[in-house]
């Protein structure tokens, strides 16, 4: 696990400060960059057919360039450029310091999970929050244009959808989270007053916040967790053990080895609350190897796609697959 080095922190106290030059600015925000959020995703067996290889590149190449695609934001997991990383941990420190009231300006909707089984939440922007029992969201029918805000009492694990432009930030025991497109779960630890963040993908920023004024904020990569209360700001590495706990009850873990395209295709009907028919023989032979953890509807339609040499057509609701199939 990494921690950033020494000249990192100074930047991040200035820019806590309010202190922080253009250049110190561009400096911290190189560093922030250094970090991929892309996770490349091919069938899993490296002695695939380079043919194999070639059509996933020209059948995505394709589709993104078309107009036909869902109502959905651009693709995950595009490695943003400095002034998108500047927005995301720019915009953090107003965040912690203005704790304003966005729900009243538009109609607030309250998620109580008072079960015992866990609650999957499909947000106005298709992000997905599986809320965990004993816990409760808040976020409003519409968000912001420029930000998508929720408030959490308990513990979720969230998949965000990519939205440059939109930040995503989550408050929860006294601590702000913002993203622009990642997957992590967030736990607020009542008997501390303080709170547990692990990070499957991407990158979150987090800063405390007391009396109104921000006192702490890091940035934390892919499998790293932050434990912080009123006494400790402690980020350790997120173990495997640990990570296959965080999913249990959810649908998160989307990693298919070997597994018939009507099962891949009902699971993704599972998870995203659609409707799929498959026309022809063809795919319903298709056996897929393809990872689709925490993406995106579109994407993950895209790589099916590219996978079964197959196409989708959405209409009405409802999403059509046809074609030849796996050759």
């Amino acid at each position: 696990m990494q921690h950033p080095p020494p000249r990192v922190r100074e930047l991040a106290q200035k820019w806590l400060q309010g202190t922080i030059s253009a250049a110190e600015l561009e400096e911290f925000n190189d560093w922030y960059n250094q970090f991929d959020d892309e996770k490349l995703i091919l069938p899993a067996d490296s002695d695939a057919p380079a043919v194999i290889r070639e059509r996933i590149l020209q059948q995505l190449t394709a589709r993104m360039q078309s107009e036909q695609s869902l109502p959905t934001p651009a693709p995950k997991r595009y490695n943003w450029y400095g002034l998108a990383a500047a927005a995301c941990l720019g915009a953090l420190l107003l965040l912690a310091g203005q704790r304003y009231h966005w729900w009243s300006t538009t109609t607030a909707i309250h998620e109580v999970n008072s079960g015992l089984a866990m609650q999957k939440v499909i947000l106005p922007d298709s992000s997905i929050v599986w809320l965990k029992p004993n816990s409760q969201l808040q976020y409003p029918a519409h968000f912001r244009e420029d930000m998508r805000q929720v408030q959490l009492t308990g513990e979720a694990l969230f998949e965000v959808t990519q939205r440059p432009r939109q930040p995503f930030v989550v408050e929860a025991g006294g601590y702000t989270a913002k993203v622009l497109g990642t997957s992590f779960n967030l736990r607020v630890l009542s008997a501390t007053k303080g709170v547990e963040l692990s990070v499957l993908t991407g990158k979150v920023a987090v800063a405390g916040h007391a009396n109104g004024q921000p006192k702490q904020a890091t940035v934390l990569a892919a499998r790293q967790k932050l434990v912080a209360d009123s006494s400790q700001f402690t980020v350790k590495a997120v173990v495997p053990r640990e990570q296959s706990l965080l999913e249990a009850g959810t649908q998160y873990n989307m990693n298919f080895h070997s597994t018939s395209f009507p099962e891949v295709i009902h699971r993704l009907e599972e998870k995203f609350n659609i409707s799929c028919q498959i026309n022809g023989q063809g795919l319903q032979r298709c056996s897929l190897t393809v990872d689709l953890t925490d993406q995106s509807l579109q994407q993950s339609l895209e790589l099916i796609a590219a996978t079964s040499n197959g196409r989708y057509q959405v209409q009405d609701g409802s999403i059509t697959w046809s074609g030849e199939g796996c050759r």
